[in-house]
């Protein structure tokens, strides 16, 4: 009994201080300071760093950053506070468009991003600011229209690309250089678009007569034509009198 009542004293105590900030710990990195974007076409929460770490960043990678109400996206550099946390946009008509998390200006993990109706756009994994994994692409309707895998934020392996038609181009990457291009088109079986075209192919399709081959069937044809009864033809010539002298 003294046991419990211990443990409830102590998450007691706990409580209020857990609730009175926004830090919180995402992979041992600390973010707090939750902030709200507000632009023509969309609205955004997130957090900022505000730390005094120093960040050493790279020249290939693209920082998001915080600054005049506002999220920037420059390469190779910031100029403000780093965004680190996690980010969700919505639409004006409260449909998701953006989600996913940031690690000192970079982003990481899944990433998911809608179309103003809601269907998804693009799913993707990130690593340390460049895509590494598995993603795919969707049209406004909902049709898959690309996936694949990245590695280090180059295309690597096979990349699928669907048409309307259903036909799929897969092309082969290797560190972000394209090797191989394969087409694959699903065909589609169109019947009596020519008038006439089913009957002639049903004609043609007809067995052909076949002659004998074999001996035997050689002897045969010629026995069935020695069965058949002769006729016999008589000459008849007509005689016709020559005509007489007449007399002078």
């Amino acid at each position: 009994m003294r046991g419990l009542l211990f443990i409830l004293l102590l998450t007691i105590s706990v409580l209020p201080g857990f609730s009175q900030s926004y830090q919180k710990l995402m992979d041992g990195v600390e973010y707090k300071n939750r902030v709200h974007i507000h632009c023509p076409t969309y609205q955004a929460v997130t957090y900022v760093y505000d730390g005094d770490k120093v960040i050493r960043v790279r020249d290939d990678l693209f920082y998001y950053w915080f600054a005049a109400s506002d999220v920037k996206k420059t390469q190779g550099g910031y100029d403000g506070k780093l965004i680190n946390g996690e980010y969700a946009a919505f639409y004006l008509n409260k449909n998701l468009k953006e989600k996913g998390n940031f690690r000192y200006g970079l982003k990481v993990g899944i990433w998911k991003s809608w179309y103003i109706s809601g269907r998804y756009s693009e799913i993707a994994n990130w690593k340390k600011g460049e895509l590494n994994g598995h993603y795919s692409s969707y049209d406004s309707s909902g049709y898959k229209k690309e996936e694949g895998n990245y590695k280090k934020g180059k295309k690597d392996g096979v990349i699928k690309l669907y048409d309307s038609d259903g036909g799929v181009e897969k092309i082969t990457y290797k560190e972000g250089v394209e090797e191989k291009v394969k087409h694959e088109k699903r065909i589609k079986k169109i019947v009596n678009v020519i008038p006439g075209l089913k009957k002639k192919k049903e004609k043609s399709e007809q067995p052909a007569v076949t002659t004998p081959d074999t001996k035997s069937d050689k002897k045969e044809s010629r026995k069935s034509k020695k069965d058949k009864p002769k006729i016999k033809v008589k000459k008849f010539i007509k005689v016709v009198p020559l005509p007489e002298n007449k007399k002078t």
